[in-house]
């Protein structure tokens, strides 16, 4: 990608790592258009940006992180919408269907937000992309003919605009999974009930529902618990934004969350036997949230010194039991 086509087109990378940070079932078209929003600082989503987050950025592209972009792929190309994940290795160099609006998709600011960007509501494997298919239909933005699925030299369609969204010449398309994908992909359909609203929900825009129209960046809302800015790739125009999101427009106190923590999960606890067996120790998450394990070992420690359970320099199980 940072070769892209020669000569170098893309001075500036913004690369947004958007994390859903709650219970539910991954939403990918919602975390976009979180992404979007943040990068465009669309402060009607988020009371938590503010107009110097805004980036003047030509283009915002969807990146599934299982396929790598080979040489030749360009980043810039993206005056009209297109899939630039036009030739992939595990679809025998094509896309898994004509009408595939899937994968790695770039736009314009304009003309996503033309489309209102993904519907917010497709959790689980399956449906966003392919109502993406819709939204560019539906608004005349579908520029391109039946590749890579024509069936020959004289397919009528070859050339005929609207079929599906435009996708670059030959050689130009081309994704690698073979580093990444089913083998490590996680179960598709894991919430048979949240498969059958999505499927739900694009046959009601193949049938040209207004939907897309109210369902959308127009009414996205959510809060920003962490922001991670990492520059170690600043000499070659790349910047890394690690954002951590929970859903929804309210109050969402993450560093009051309680942690409980049994005295008994120290080795050189008091509670470890003796009158202090079966104690807890009880404190509040705090502004330095643990975001991994190792980091929680050392708050669960805390936890039971400050609760008065003696010092913890070990842990009796490699795996703690904790409470939040």
């Amino acid at each position: 990608a940072k070769e892209g086509r020669l000569p170098r087109k893309v001075a500036r990378w913004e690369v947004f790592v958007v994390e859903q940070f709650d219970s539910q079932t991954f939403n990918r078209g919602w975390n976009f258009n979180v992404g979007v929003a943040i990068a465009s600082a669309q402060k009607s989503a988020s009371p938590d940006i503010s107009d110097g987050m805004h980036f003047d950025f030509d283009c915002a592209v969807i990146q599934d992180i299982d396929y790598l972009p080979e040489k030749g792929v360009d980043y810039a190309d993206c005056a009209v919408p297109m899939q630039l994940s036009s030739e992939i290795d595990r679809y025998n160099w094509k896309t898994p269907y004509m009408k595939s609006a899937g994968g790695i998709v770039g736009m314009n600011l304009a003309h996503w937000r033309q489309i209102n960007g993904f519907g917010n509501d497709y959790f689980g494997w399956g449906g966003e992309d392919d109502e993406l298919h819709h939204r560019l239909r539906i608004n005349n933005l579908l520029m391109g003919d039946c590749y890579p699925h024509c069936t020959g030299k004289n397919d009528p369609n070859i050339g005929k605009k609207g079929l599906a969204i435009k996708r670059p010449r030959k050689g130009y398309g081309k994704f690698s999974g073979k580093y990444m994908h089913s083998a490590n992909h996680t179960k598709r359909i894991t919430d048979s009930e949240s498969y059958a609203r999505n499927v739900k929900m694009l046959q009601e825009i193949e049938n040209d529902s207004p939907r897309w129209k109210t369902d959308g960046l127009s009414n996205l809302e959510f809060r920003i618990l962490s922001t991670d800015v990492d520059k170690s790739d600043s000499a070659d125009g790349v910047t890394y934004h690690h954002i951590k999101v929970h859903r929804g427009s309210g109050e969402y106190n993450l560093h009051g969350i309680q942690l409980a923590v049994p005295r008994s999960l120290c080795e050189d606890s008091s509670g470890s036997g003796g009158a202090g067996a079966g104690a807890w120790s009880v404190i509040e998450l705090g502004s330095d949230v643990p975001w991994d394990m190792a980091a929680l070992r050392v708050r669960a420690a805390a936890a039971v010194e400050a609760g008065g359970g003696g010092s913890c320099s070990s842990f009796v199980a490699k795996s703690p039991s904790l409470v939040l």
